[in-house]
């Protein structure tokens, strides 16, 4: 069976009866295990056997499918079964690729089930107060007449949505009265989400169409008239078809945007914009919480670094000083050979200023000589000062751990 193939009438009042629970005494033969297992196939039920007793239930409206290994255009096949109305209940297929990296999702568009703030209204007698101050602000006035009620109806139902989940909305006013700049993502929105953190807005437009233009006579007769006027050969047109952009603050996301199609307008779609602004939050979190833990671990081995580098600094002056203590040691056993030999000489001479001056000149060699000598001294290590940024900034590059701190 292909996957595009349509649902038959006996697999359809399978799906019927599962949705009812499997009740006793539908069926007088095991043919509907067949049809169930087909229906498995396409990934609609779920099917189980666990303690012997045979089961089946309606999968909750999402299919996912992973595109490793997979070529497949899903987007060509989900564009197939909402054209030929191949889902069941009259029901269009949603195609989402931004629910999970890597995958595609599918699901059955129904508001009624997806949303917490009840079915969608085709009809609104009270909007909501932010949307009436829309409407009273004229905010929406760049859509054609005839579009507006159904835009104002779209935001009322995604603002009671939002309210229904515990999310704060606002109308957007542009601070300081600047009308120019994109301040949420690169939107600037009519209604503002603040999701768990981030801000996230709507904006709400009516793309134009490329028409042919239909030269008038005062143009055919300026173009006789003057060689170098050019009739236009297109003009742009208000489309009819709304177009929904939603963007946020995060750093981590980018902006997402649904048009009315022939076969598919916007208010399926509405099921999926305060999820979205969900993910975005749980993302937003999630990469904010890994950035702060890598910026955790990045200072921790900067940490290590460091005091890496501080031993090898320690280390080095130690050996430094182990090698100047010898070279002291050494130079005091030469001075105290030379002052020897001074020494001799002055056993020769007579008392007097001569004898006096030599005198009290080898008493000072000897105390310089008694300071210089680190034989004399105490045995232990001695203290080293503290490494100071240069010193530490040599001893990391000694240790190859670069210059960044």
């Amino acid at each position: 069976m292909a996957l595009d193939a349509p649902l038959n009438e006996g697999q359809v009042e399978v799906l019927r009866w599962i949705s009812d629970g499997c009740p006793n005494g539908r069926w007088t033969n095991s043919s509907y295990k067949t049809t169930t297992a087909a229906l498995e196939w396409r990934g609609l039920v779920t099917v189980s056997k666990r303690g012997g007793i045979w089961s089946a239930a309606i999968l909750p409206g999402l299919l996912e499918r992973d595109l490793t290994d997979d070529a497949r255009s899903y987007t060509h096949l989900v564009s197939i079964i909402n054209r030929r109305q191949m889902a069941p209940d009259d029901k269009q297929v949603i195609l989402n690729d931004w629910v999970k990296p890597g995958y595609v999702v599918l699901r059955f568009s129904d508001i009624t089930r997806d949303w917490q703030s009840g079915r969608l209204p085709e009809r609104v007698s009270k909007l909501h107060p932010l949307v009436a101050e829309l409407r009273t602000d004229k905010r929406l006035d760049h859509l054609s007449a005839s579009l507006r009620p159904r835009a104002f109806r779209l935001l009322h139902a995604l603002v009671r949505e939002a309210e229904a989940r515990g999310h704060t909305v606002r109308v957007y006013r542009r601070p300081n009265g600047y009308v120019y700049g994109e301040p949420i993502g690169g939107i600037v929105g009519c209604l503002l989400f603040e999701v768990d953190g981030i801000k996230c807005a709507i904006s709400i437009s009516e793309p134009q169409d490329r028409v042919l233009h239909v030269a008038t006579e005062v143009e055919k007769a300026k173009a006789k008239r003057d060689n170098w006027y050019r009739i236009p050969t297109h003009d742009y047109a208000k489309s009819g078809r709304l177009h929904m952009t939603v963007a946020t603050d995060s750093g981590y996301q980018t902006k997402m945007s649904w048009e009315d199609r022939s076969k598919l307008v916007l208010e399926p779609r509405l099921c999926d914009v305060l999820p979205l602004f969900e993910r975005w939050a749980a993302l937003h979190a999630e990469r904010k919480e890994a950035e702060r833990l890598r910026q955790i671990a990045e200072q921790e081995r900067r940490d290590r670094e460091d005091e890496l580098a501080r031993e090898a600094y320690v280390q080095h002056t130690l050996g430094q000083r182990l090698v100047a203590d010898l070279d002291a040691w050494e130079l005091a056993r030469r001075l105290r050979d030379y002052l020897a030999a001074q020494r001799s000489r002055v056993t020769g001479l007579t008392a007097g200023d001569e004898c006096a001056a030599a005198e009290e000149w080898l008493e000072w060699c000897d105390r310089y000589v008694a300071k210089l000598d680190p034989g004399v001294q105490p045995i232990r290590q001695p203290k080293i000062k503290a490494p100071d940024y240069n010193d530490l900034r040599e001893f990391r590059q000694r240790l190859g751990f670069g210059l960044r701190w």
